[in-house]
Formats: C-alpha cells, structure tokens, sequence
C-alpha cells in the first residue's frame, strides 16, 4: 500500500440536538430542536482515488432534565470501479453504509431487557453495480431497517432491490428498479417498481 497516497482529514462541530419525550422512540425524521446542543465529528479517509471510508458520530442529552442520552454514529464505504485491474474485477463498485442511534431513556426501556436503559435503531445498505456491459449497469442492493432493537414489528424490514441504469447523455441517466420488501412480523404485498429519470449535475 502506498502511504503517498493514503490521506485521512476530520472536523469536530456543534449542531442542534435531537430532542423527544422521554417514554416514546425518538423520532429523528423532525430534525434537530433550537435549545439543544450536540457535538459531533466526522473523518474522512482515502486510499488512493479508488477507496473511501467515512465515519461520523454526534452526541446530544435530551428529555425533561436532560435525563435521556443520544449517541448517532455510522460510516460509509466506496470501493470504485477500477480497483483491481483484471478483467470483470475492474468493471464493479461496492457501496455500503450503516446508521446506528443508541439511546438511553429510562421510562421506555424494561431494566430486564437492559440494567442501563439503552436501545438502538439501526439501517444498513450493501450495493453492487456492474458496469461491464455495453447499454446498462446492473446493480444490486440488500438493506435493513430495525426501529427499536426490543420491539419486532412490521416497521421493521429487509429489502433487495434490482436495477437497471442506462446513461442517456452526460447528466442524464434513466432507471429501471424493482424493490422487494420483506416485512419482519407480517409481509405485505408493497413489492414495488419504479422508473425515473435521473439528471445529474
């Protein structure tokens, strides 16, 4: 591995905080609440042009006396095309990432199930596309969605996803999906397909 091109950069901020009442699953899709604070960081390391890894993590105290806790961490990861110059090994990217929120809230979380009233919500993706072909890249994605690790319900899920995507000129792509969704307690029939035109810029 060549240190030359190896580099690694960081930064360290303060943001708005999530907040929520205590007793119920934080809801992050709000965003963050005016008078609170949290302190968060995040890396950035590349290994040449082909390989970046990221990762990130935020703090914040919520909940009447700030009694409840939240830790958000995660990373991101980009193997590119042209990694490994052999054949059929040059022509595939692998993308992956996961979100985890640890949450301490002493009036939701039984002591049975953790003496220090932690729980999580967690997500993850894995994809892998092939750009060997003349016309169309496949891709392939496998992911998951868990919104409190000690209650399984139908919000919870795994999902693969096929794809098809043809790039028309030099911002525009069009995409052809298909999304099967695999619901933790009871499946659904919410399988999906779905075709957009992607402009990039």
């Amino acid at each position: 591995l060549d240190l030359d091109q190896v580099s690694l950069d960081g930064n360290i901020y303060t943001i708005r905080g999530f907040d929520g009442a205590l007793g119920t699953v934080v809801d992050f899709t709000n965003g963050g609440t005016d008078d609170i604070f949290a302190i968060g960081g995040r890396f950035h390391l590349s290994v040449g042009s082909k390989i970046g890894l990221w990762g990130s993590a935020l703090y914040n105290e919520f909940g009447e006396g700030s009694e409840g806790k939240i830790l958000l961490w995660g990373a991101d990861l980009l193997v590119d095309y042209g990694l490994i110059d052999l054949p059929f090994l040059r022509d595939i990217r692998i993308r992956a990432a996961f979100a985890r929120a640890e949450i301490q809230d002493e009036l939701l979380v039984d002591p049975r199930d953790n003496s220090d009233y932690w729980y999580f919500r967690y997500g993850d993706y894995a994809e892998v596309s092939y750009r060997g072909l003349r016309f169309v890249i496949p891709r392939v994605r496998y992911g998951t969605i868990i919104t409190m690790d000690d209650q399984v319900s139908n919000a919870d899920s795994h999902n693969w996803e096929a794809a098809l995507l043809s790039r028309i000129d030099r911002h525009l792509m069009v995409l052809a999906q298909y999304q099967f969704n695999l619901e933790e307690v009871n499946e659904l029939d919410n399988d999906l397909f779905r075709f957009a035109l992607i402009f990039e810029f």
